[in-house]
């Protein structure tokens, strides 16, 4: 009736038995095949491709080369899934129109409390580039198109687990990736997921070997798509006048709780030269102004600023720091409720500056709870940056990590922009697309997590409004590396 092959990914045959009747029920009578290492009784219901899993790059070559269909539909997670009526015409009309290769879409999601909740998902967008760019379990792809990224791009879908990413990357070469707007399935969750534990993946050790075939993928797409660079070998020089060598900047809004404890970790540290602590209260109501205030009247070094402007976000603020008169040559990133890990943090990090002659610097942290408590997953310190990819490895990934320090006059001359989430990030890629990064493997600070912080879990629309912003900073970053490389 579809034209339609579905092919699912490893699932509970139970599940697959009912979502082989809930395809049916749609009018479906393509073939429906599963993807698992070995047949669990799957074959009552589907034929069973055999491999580790659908991303798989084999299995995927394999599928592909057995379809008679026009379009496949993949399913990333068949429990729970209920469909209304004409979702596969929904899908399939999409593909095709517009020169459309591959189509997902909005749909609800039920918890195990059943509470329901639209999922409405984000655009694809040229720099939705990270690897766990959230399709959804349903999406549906021309097998034409995908025959012809295995001919013209095929290295972007090797043996190995990154075979659906490079797929998928390979496809955005060709054709428009299409987020159907209108919710028309839903899905009922068993399971909550951790998305702090999903929010780490990436620096898992564990997950060292994965990451690794991920990264190989993407810099094969970045050459393909005119946006690779180079290693960056500049070295800055750091001559001129500044007031101190140091500033640690502390952008901070109503953090009653924490703010002294991390203003004291700052202005306790010993170093071989002069350094203060800037902190930008951006408008406080609860108390936190008064602390500052009576901790400035005791350190000569502390530099209490509060903006005129009251629409200033965390980059904002940083920018407030960076064109003040009391700031350093460096500049060092303290969140108001993180603590520094010992006395000796700024000195380390100015002698890595001057030893390495980078214009920005990232250390590594160790994760707490309120009672400064090791939890999972314990030290981040992103070891998967090279200084021969990781500029390039940047844009694939959601972060560069923490602390971040800057040569001042070269984060002034890029700036921040004003917002409260990515805005680190936006101006980390901005760097590294021209300066070396120097990076420190020993944790640095210590940041805290706790119920109610800027890094607590969001909902789904505060998650898809960070996605979207995130992917929308790669897009323009994408550009410019172009722009650079002489391809725009």
């Amino acid at each position: 009736m579809h034209d339609l092959s579905i092919v699912v990914d490893l699932c509970q045959p139970e599940a697959l038995k009912d979502f082989t009747r809930e395809c049916r029920k749609q009018g479906c009578s393509g073939q429906i095949s599963v993807c698992a290492p070995e047949d669990l009784g799957f074959k009552h219901y589907a034929s069973v491709i055999q491999a580790p899993g659908l991303r798989h790059g084999a299995a995927l070559r394999q599928l592909l080369a057995s379809a008679s269909s026009r379009y496949l539909l993949f399913v990333f997670g068949a429990e729970g899934l209920e469909f209304r009526r004409g979702c596969f015409e929904r899908l399939i009309s999409a593909v095709g129109s517009h020169q459309t290769v591959l189509s997902y879409g909005a749909h609800f999601v039920q918890d195990r409390s059943g509470e329901t909740e639209l999922q409405p998902l984000i655009d694809y967008q040229i720099g939705s580039l990270r690897d766990d760019f959230y399709f959804g379990p349903l999406v549906v792809v021309d097998v034409q198109a995908a025959h012809s990224v295995l001919s013209t791009y095929g290295e972007l879908v090797p043996h190995d687990f990154s075979g659906w990413y490079g797929l998928r990357l390979g496809l955005s070469l060709i054709g428009e990736l299409m987020r159907v707007p209108d919710a028309f399935y839903g899905q009922k969750r068993s399971s909550d997921t951790n998305s702090e534990q999903e929010h780490f993946e990436y620096v898992d050790p564990k997950q060292e070997s994965y990451q690794k075939q991920l990264e190989e993928t993407f810099t094969k797409y970045a050459k393909l798509a005119g946006f690779y660079l180079t290693p960056r070998v500049e070295r800055v020089s750091f001559d001129g006048d500044f007031p101190v060598e140091a500033s640690v900047v502390v952008p901070v809004k109503d953090r009653v709780s924490t703010i002294s404890d991390a203003l004291e970790s700052a202005l306790s540290q010993k170093a071989s030269f002069k350094f203060n602590v800037i902190v930008v209260d951006n408008h406080s109501s609860d108390g936190t102004t008064q602390i500052v205030e009576d901790l400035a009247r005791i350190h000569s070094n502390l530099v209490h600023i509060i903006p005129e402007a009251h629409d200033l976000g965390i980059g904002g603020c940083w920018n407030a720091a960076l064109q003040s008169r009391e700031c350093g040559r460096f500049v060092l990133q303290l969140d108001s409720d993180d603590l520094y890990i010992s006395e000796r943090v700024l000195e380390t990090v100015v002698s890595k500056f001057r030893q390495e002659g980078a214009a920005v610097l990232v250390g590594s942290y160790k994760l707490v709870d309120k009672d400064l408590k090791e939890v999972p997953p314990g030290i981040v310190d992103h070891r998967e940056w090279s200084d021969e990819n990781g500029h390039n490895n940047a844009l694939r990934i959601n972060g560069f990590g923490a602390p971040r320090a800057f040569f001042a006059p070269a984060a002034r001359e890029v700036g921040f922009p004003n917002v409260s989430y990515g805005e680190d990030y936006a101006v980390m890629l901005a760097l590294t697309r021209r300066y070396r990064l120097a990076r420190i493997y020993e944790p640095l600070y210590l940041c805290r997590r706790w119920e109610g912080n800027s890094d607590a879990t969001p909902s789904i629309t505060k998650l898809n409004g960070f996605n979207y912003y995130k992917d929308k900073v790669r897009t323009l970053e994408v550009y410019k590396r172009k722009t650079l490389n002489g391809m725009l």
